[in-house]
């Protein structure tokens, strides 16, 4: 359920278009890593997508842009790690605010015989707005079981009944999360206009009716539809005002909703080849020694999705000494049994 039954207040804001993205991260044998990242959709949500992709230091990857169709491209970027630290520095430098945030973790278990791996690569983004406690609406199960009623209907246990009212619930949680956080931006303008509380009493005194109304408009856009709506219980020069002295929060605001959305319209594949056999995953789809994971990208905004990976790979270089030595031992052994035997007993 990539879209998740959005909020009504986000769906007169949707975008037609979204983007597919793909990464891949292969672990060699020595611990440096090659990292690819792939996108496919709009030219111009491919340049500024807020997808953890090379930014600040392009100039180390290698990158190919292809047009596939008139309003569709694709733009392809890879890069040689030496180490895990340096991959990081990478995520660092491309991540930061409204972008998606990558963090990754490896470790290498040396044995004579074998060489055990242990990759972690953790993928999130904060989700905008104050803090709300989303346990008042639903919870992170409740959030997962209409995951998989979505992608696997034959799985679930939820009735069609309860699935809405799950739906609503998030919707709310959504709902009252985008209000809370234009009202910190109204309060804010208020404040650096040098308004009275008392001029904006009525908007306290109407709280659920403002929040009625603006749910039911894109107001959270540069088209500042909200100030119509305030019109009903202040002046228009009041709002005016307040828009001035907080023009730019405002326009804060809409971005970083607009970073929401456009993240949660993405489909993702994130996959992971490792060095071996593997031993242990949290993947469902292995083939081979690459694993891969198709999130529902609403998670990443609640806690982050986690790709968890171990394998192991012999050693044949170690394992054909070992046994070298041990023919040499025995050849050396028999050598001198069989001498012993041709001299006879004393």
């Amino acid at each position: 359920m990539h879209k998740l039954a959005l909020s009504i207040i986000l769906i007169p804001f949707l975008l037609n278009s979204c983007l597919d993205i793909e990464t891949l991260t292969i672990i060699n044998q020595d611990g440096s890593l090659e990292r690819h990242v792939g996108l496919t959709g709009d030219p111009g949500e491919i340049q500024t997508t807020g997808f953890n992709v090379p930014r600040e230091d392009i100039e180390f990857w290698e990158q190919t842009t292809d047009s596939i169709e008139k309003d569709k491209a694709s733009l392809k970027a890879s890069r040689h790690f030496a180490s895990i630290d340096e991959m990081n520095q990478s995520f660092r430098v491309n991540g930061g605010p409204l972008r998606v945030q990558i963090e990754a973790e490896l470790k290498l278990l040396k044995r004579l015989f074998f060489t055990r791996y242990r990759y972690m690569e953790k993928i999130w983004a904060d989700l905008p707005g104050p803090e709300l406690p989303m346990d008042d609406y639903l919870c992170m199960e409740d959030i997962e079981a209409l995951l998989l009623r979505d992608s696997h209907p034959e799985e679930s246990l939820l009735d069609s009944v309860e699935a809405k009212r799950l739906e609503r619930a998030f919707e709310s949680y959504l709902d009252h999360k985008i209000f809370e956080d234009f009202l910190l931006e109204l309060d804010a303008g208020v404040r650096a206009a040098g308004i009275s509380r008392e001029l904006m009493q009525p908007v306290q005194d109407n709280y659920d009716s403002l929040f009625s109304q603006l749910r039911k408009t894109n107001f959270q856009n540069d088209n500042q539809v909200w100030q119509q709506t305030l019109a009903i219980y202040i002046d228009t020069t009041t709002i005016q005002g307040i828009h001035k002295n907080n023009a730019d929060g405002f326009r804060q605001f809409y971005k970083r909703w607009q970073f929401f959305e456009e993240m949660i319209m993405n489909g993702y594949t994130f996959n992971i080849e490792l060095p071996g056999s593997i031993l242990e995953t949290n993947s469902i789809n292995v083939v081979g020694n690459r694993l891969s994971w198709k999130p529902e990208a609403v998670l990443l905004f609640l806690g982050g999705v986690e790709l968890n990976a171990e394998s192991s790979k012999i050693n044949p270089r170690a394992i054909i000494l070992a046994g070298a030595l041990v023919f040499l031992i025995l050849l050396v052994t028999l050598l001198r049994f069989f001498r012993k035997a041709e001299k006879g007993p004393d």
